[in-house]
């Protein structure tokens, strides 16, 4: 059951799975941002809708050709597809209101892109397309013909050039298979992935003549890096000093530090390795950082078992939300220490300024109760703990709650499930 009150000009949504939610009305409706299936039949109804953000959440079966309101004048879709857009096409092809779109391909293996494809898909079926965006990754193996440099001369025809001043760049690495990114000029959107080695194996359609290259050679919307490669060198025209969130699933080399002073949020995706003179620097670099995700083991890392005193001052005084993604104690570089010296650590390294604290257990919940008692700052907390791990197959949903209340620590529980602890505390 969906309830909306009133009737909204403009309306956010984070998560949303479509399949078993019936249409619905908004007639004032004008502008929708969401993140959900492919199962979006909901929105057939909203009939006033000119703007539409879209980020497909491939989180159920539901995997049709997309379907999209025909009457829509702007569209900016984040989406996952290794066909090089064939099925966005079909789904495309009657929003012939469009001015603008922008498209966001955040696969791995999609193939090259073709631009003549595009440019008659658009002369054809998008007559009133103003701006095109996108930012299409790509990998190239060696037994396919169409290159790179065939690539990019189909987007440097006079449709594109000229008559639509639509200038694209490809970054790209020369390996056994050639991956890369091409996108459009200025780069149209808040997080951009780093697929490559080196920034200067780059060429662009950008001409000199008349043109201010200013105005096309901008990256300043970029907030969000996802670093998945080792890259040595930012571009010469990347503005890092927008750069709030970095999410790391490589190392990250040091020549990076100095560009990153306003980053707030820092994500350890995988076990980068980090050492702990590396990861105090880097903190010397970045003063504003309040937000860490990790594992277990990273963070042993970076702390060197918790005895770097400077490290460790340094998040005591600033971090001001934790997730640790794994099980504490579950990897072979905890096992020097006990799960309740662990939690022990935690609590004492984070209980100055941590508000909010997200952890995944691997011994009984109840074992939290340090850090109601310790961590006077804490605001939230979410604690995942599967079921199978309590061994005496009580409800874990009732003795958490149990053991809230005792304490009188609690404004709010919710438990979506017997695996998952929302806790908001008290001031």
């Amino acid at each position: 059951i969906v309830k909306i009150k009133g009737h909204p000009y403009s309306l956010t949504v984070t998560t949303i799975c479509g399949e078993n939610i019936q249409s619905f009305e908004l007639p004032s409706l004008k502008r929708l941002v969401f993140t959900g299936c492919k199962c979006n039949g909901w929105i057939k109804k909203f009939y006033s809708l000119k703007i539409l953000e879209y980020n497909i959440n491939y989180m159920c079966h539901y995997n049709y050709i997309l379907t999209l309101p025909k009457i829509l004048q702007q569209l900016k879709l984040f989406y996952n597809e290794t066909r090089d857009g064939n099925n966005l096409r079909i789904s495309l092809q009657e929003m012939s209101q469009l001015t603008k779109l922008a498209l966001y391909d955040q696969g791995y293996y999609s193939p090259l892109p073709d631009g003549r494809r595009w440019e008659e898909f658009i002369k054809l079926s998008l007559p009133l397309l103003k701006t095109f965006q996108f930012c299409f990754h790509f990998v190239r193996y060696p037994n396919e013909s169409y290159d790179i440099n065939q690539a990019m001369a189909l987007f440097s025809s006079s449709f594109y050039v000229e008559e639509k001043r639509w200038f694209v760049r490809c970054d790209f690495n020369h390996q056994s298979s050639e991956e890369g990114v091409i996108y459009t000029l200025p780069f149209a959107f808040s997080q951009m992935r780093i697929d490559i080695k080196s920034c200067d194996m780059s060429i662009s359609t950008l001409v000199t003549d008349n043109i201010d290259r200013r105005n096309y050679d901008s990256y300043d919307r970029i907030q969000i890096l996802l670093f998945s490669t080792k890259c040595e060198m930012p571009h010469q025209d990347f503005l890092l000093s927008n750069i709030v969130r970095l999410v790391l699933k490589d190392n990250l080399p040091r020549s990076w530090y100095s560009s990153l002073k306003n980053l707030r949020h820092l994500e350890f995706q995988q076990h980068i390795c980090m050492s702990t003179k590396d990861f105090a620097d880097f903190l010397e670099y970045a003063t504003q950082l309040e937000s860490l995700t990790l594992s277990t083991f990273v963070l042993i890392q970076v702390t060197d078992f918790f005895k770097n005193k400077n490290v460790c001052d340094q998040l005591y005084k600033r971090i001001q939300s934790l997730t640790l993604s794994d099980c504490l104690s579950d990897t072979s570089g905890c096992q020097r220490l006990t799960y309740p010296e662990l939690l022990s650590y935690i609590v004492s390294i984070f209980c100055d300024a941590c508000k909010h604290l997200s952890l995944n257990l691997l011994s009984f919940p109840k074992t939290t109760v340090p850090i109601f008692q310790n961590m006077q700052q804490l605001r939230s907390l979410h604690i995942y703990y599967p079921t199978w791990r309590d061994k005496s197959y009580k409800s874990a949903i009732t003795w958490f709650q149990q053991c809230v209340y005792e304490i009188d620590a609690s404004d709010c529980i919710y438990t979506p499930d017997d695996a998952n602890f929302y806790v908001w505390i008290k001031d």
